[in-house]
């Protein structure tokens, strides 16, 4: 497909998706939106190569840092402090999700090791 045609495709895809969330008042976001469009898209034969005809995978790479911290940037100072106790419980749930997994991993690992047979160097 020619770099030109996917590009209009994907942003296509984008105007429809915004348009629609603009419609729903963002009950529907236009990330959900566009991933569903995709999805049948792509059922229905739209080349599953179309990210990368588009020659711009390098470009998307770098931006997509940029588009999450527009994301977080939208939201007003006061409403975040307000909500920081929520803030704080999210943080540290995610830690301790972090560390009861590692801690998982390293007993699952260590049982693993003490249960296989170890072998032994014979010397000639």
């Amino acid at each position: 497909m020619m770099p030109l045609l996917a590009s209009f495709i994907v942003f296509l895809v984008y105007a429809i998706s915004y348009a629609i969330s603009s419609l729903s008042k963002a009950y529907l976001s236009m990330a959900f939106i566009g991933a569903i469009i995709f999805m049948v898209a792509f059922w229905l034969g739209l080349p599953r190569t179309l990210f990368a005809d588009r020659g711009l995978l390098a470009f998307n790479i770098v931006t997509i840092g940029m588009f999450l911290v527009h994301m977080d940037s939208t939201i007003k100072l006061k409403t975040l402090l307000s909500d920081l106790k929520v803030i704080i419980i999210s943080v540290m749930t995610c830690f301790g999700v972090a560390a009861a997994a590692i801690l998982s991993a390293a007993s699952l690992l260590t049982s693993i090791s003490l249960w296989r047979p170890r072998l032994q160097r014979v010397n000639p």
